[in-house]
């Protein structure tokens, strides 16, 4: 069996940048099962040396819309990124003129949204990703502008062309799989929807035998000086919450942490021991973290399906999350965190505080949190649900 993953980013000479999220983790799971896993990328015109891993292939933008390419690679399957860009449409052609079982990977905790009912989710989104090189009030009127733009020039007819190329078309979220099979409904799309999260690596998992959670928050991001991931509210937050709660510690991750760790200090200086600063780590140096940690915090006014998110869940933490991140719900409708009420730093902190009251009161079980998401996340698992999928096209072509 060979597998495909093609993920169209474009090489820049760097093996490990490509070898740690989704389409690789996939790649190297069917090879540890003993079929191919491959992860194509796009070749650049500067001359690069290809890359070294078995599990990567670079290709040009020719090949990726040519259907020989795709023919010679003799695969079973192919789980396509780039989510519902149209640049994506003569790949997807080229993919099936190749006559291999195709499936779309959407990159969006939302899904598909029809207008105008989820406009007001789009606009807010759309608020926040503006929000992150421009101030207040531009972001405002870029975002209500895509809206109108969205009302004059809809992607309906885009997507009752494209989604059909697909034999799966996979969301996410919960949230992201209801919203677009609402969608395929109403438009009477010939399109089946199914859920396939991102993949956690195996060895992100709680033990009770060998490990104990401490009284921590944690807080995890990219960089913090990111408008979007809302640091000076985590900072406001922590520090009612810390003199709350003086038997809870917090940790920090990310760019700028220290900055986050800064603006809480000038508030209350005494907090000093109890609040630790840690520079951005890859995913793997984040499991001791996630391990002892009691709480996942997360204030952001968007995200996407954050891969923090899944792999702390996996550890036994439970969430708090930003009022406008309705995707983890997922995690609240079961015993695994809460919502901040609203948007208000006052709203994040109580809610910090009856997470807290949570695991006192014996409502958040570690073990359990994490039994039940590894068995949804955990990269063997979603291969499991990949090789399901491979197995009823390979029956149903007779292979």
């Amino acid at each position: 069996m060979k597998v495909l993953f093609p993920t169209p980013v474009v090489w820049d000479g760097n093996d490990a940048r490509y070898l740690q999220r989704d389409g690789a983790r996939f790649a190297e799971e069917f090879t540890r099962r003993g079929d191919t896993g491959l992860k194509i990328i796009i070749r650049d015109d500067k001359g690069l040396p290809p890359p070294s891993s078995s599990f990567l292939l670079c290709a040009s933008w020719k090949e990726w819309t040519d259907p020989s390419f795709w023919k010679g690679q003799q695969a079973d399957f192919c789980l396509l990124y780039g989510g519902l860009g149209p640049q994506m449409e003569p790949v997807a052609r080229a993919i099936r003129a190749a006559g291999i079982p195709l499936a779309l990977k959407m990159d969006s905790a939302d899904g598909i949204l029809d207008f105008p009912a989820g406009e007001l989710l789009l606009i807010r989104k759309g608020f926040w990703i503006a929000r992150q090189t421009k101030a207040p009030v531009p972001s405002v009127l870029l975002s209500c502008a895509r809206s109108v733009r969205r009302f004059l020039r809809p992607q309906t007819k885009f997507l009752e062309r494209y989604l059909p190329l697909f034999d799966v078309v996979t969301a996410e979220t919960e949230m992201a799989l209801e919203h677009t099979r609402a969608w395929v409904q109403k438009h009477n799309v010939g399109a089946r929807v199914e859920i396939l999260p991102h993949p956690v690596l195996r060895e992100f998992r709680f033990n009770g035998a060998s490990a104990q959670k401490s009284k921590q928050v944690l807080a995890v991001a990219g960089n913090w000086k990111n408008p979007l991931k809302r640091g000076q509210v985590l900072a406001d937050a922590l520090v009612p919450f810390l003199n709350q709660r003086q038997d809870y510690r917090a940790v920090i991750v990310g760019g700028a942490s220290d900055a986050v760790r800064g603006r809480a200090l000038q508030a209350d200086g005494a907090l000093a021991d109890r609040i630790e600063a840690v520079p951005a780590l890859p995913p793997a140096a984040l499991f001791p973290y996630y391990r002892d940690s009691q709480i996942l915090a997360m204030p952001s006014g968007s995200e996407g399906a954050p891969n923090v998110v899944f792999e702390a869940l996996c550890c036994g933490c439970s969430l708090v999350y930003g009022h406008n991140l309705k995707q983890l719900e997922m995690a609240s409708s079961r015993q695994a965190g809460r919502g901040a009420a609203d948007g208000s730093v006052r709203a994040f902190a109580l809610a910090l505080e009856a997470e807290a009251a949570a695991w006192d009161q014996g409502e958040r079980n570690p073990e359990a949190i994490s039994q039940y998401w590894t068995g949804r996340l955990h990269v063997d698992a979603v291969v499991d649900q990949l090789q399901r999928w491979v197995s009823e096209h390979s029956s149903a072509s007779g292979k």
